[in-house]
């Protein structure tokens, strides 16, 4: 725990924890102020605070919350002032924490673009709130009552009148990066969200992770994010060099879990990573099975009407499989074959 973290926790968490309390080494107990504990004994101490990690879990009603969800449930707080106020101390200090891990910015460090030091790419006037016609597009989508939604979208207007949704990517409370939603289909490229030009993909939803469930869920867009616990958007299929060094540094005991879309190019796309080597111990969200036949997570939710399908922690570990098992599924239903015919063509492609 690096000073900055200590005396964080020292002046945010500690007054409000309650006096009738056991230490034990990195670990303070208590009674849950969440569910009130043992309804039988008044000794029992089923919540545990843990100061290396900052973070929170009861043993009786399973709440998992980050220190900062936690100072929120205490003081009531609004929870963007505690988050503001968290980074601003460890940058002061010279150190960054994410409450699951810290470390010092070293030179070296500091040459590399975005792993640790962001700076923010969106000016003020691009921000208009959301128009009734994008309210509209993204709660059809159950967007607007996803359960993972902490930061606001907008409204963009371009200099022609055209409409976007924009995005902000907020990492350490910054929006560092950004993407456009293409919702009423101005473009002609045909696509759908619009990226930065020159400018390296982050990842967005970084701020919001629960360190307590140990897993990182890798989407390829943001809205599906939204439905699962510990989702993230990396913007591609694929995730970059770059986007790789922010999620070591960040959450070093976290384990990458690669969630692609359920048709044929997304599972295309899942078979060519399993023969890259940074994708060896890499693990996959299998959500789906053979007959599952909306394409992404948002069609699933829409289908179902659950928008909380997704958001439980053991729900969600319960379909997370190793690469042995995904390349299994993929052969069996005659995924690796089109794989195979993919690399052919692009083959073919390449030399001519």
């Amino acid at each position: 725990m690096t000073p900055e973290l200590r005396d964080w926790v020292n002046s945010e968490i500690m007054p409000y924890l309650p006096t009738n309390r056991v230490s034990q080494g990195d670990k303070i107990m208590f009674r849950c102020p969440i569910c009130g504990d043992s309804k039988k004994s008044s000794k029992k101490m089923r919540g545990y605070y843990y100061l290396k990690s900052a973070s929170y879990h009861c043993f009786n009603c399973d709440a998992n919350l980050s220190g900062m969800k936690l100072l929120q449930a205490f003081s009531g707080e609004d929870y963007d002032n505690i988050k503001s106020r968290f980074f601003k101390t460890m940058f002061d200090g010279k150190h960054f924490s994410s409450l699951s891990s810290n470390w010092s910015i070293s030179h070296e460090e500091k040459k590399v673009e975005n792993v640790l030091n962001f700076s923010n790419v969106i000016k003020p006037e691009w921000k208009s709130e959301l128009s009734e016609r994008a309210t509209k597009y993204l709660s059809d989508r159950l967007v607007m009552s996803s359960p993972f939604l902490k930061e606001k979208f907008y409204s963009y207007f371009s200099k022609n009148g055209g409409e976007y949704i924009l995005i902000p990517w907020k990492i350490n409370g910054v929006d560092a990066y950004f993407q456009l939603n293409d919702f009423l289909k101005l473009t002609d490229s045909g696509k759908k969200y619009i990226f930065p030009k020159n400018k390296d993909k982050l990842i967005y939803g970084l701020d919001n992770i629960d360190i307590s469930f140990p897993y990182l869920i890798c989407f390829e867009g943001v809205y599906d994010s939204l439905f699962v616990k510990n989702g993230i958007a990396i913007g591609g299929k694929n995730l970059t060099e770059l986007q790789g060094k922010i999620l070591r540094k960040r959450f070093p005991n976290h384990r990458i879990v690669l969630a692609l879309d359920n048709d044929k190019p997304g599972l295309i796309a899942t078979a060519r990573t399993l023969e890259k080597d940074n994708f060896t111990r890499a693990l996959y969200f299998k959500w789906f099975n053979s007959y599952t036949k909306p394409k992404d997570i948002n069609d699933f939710v829409k289908e179902s009407g659950n928008v909380n399908e997704f958001s439980d922690g053991k729900t969600v570990e319960s379909m997370i499989v190793d690469s042995i098992t995904m390349k299994m599924w993929l052969s069996q239903n005659g995924y690796l074959v089109e794989h195979g015919k993919d690399k052919q063509e692009r083959k073919k492609r390449k030399v001519q």
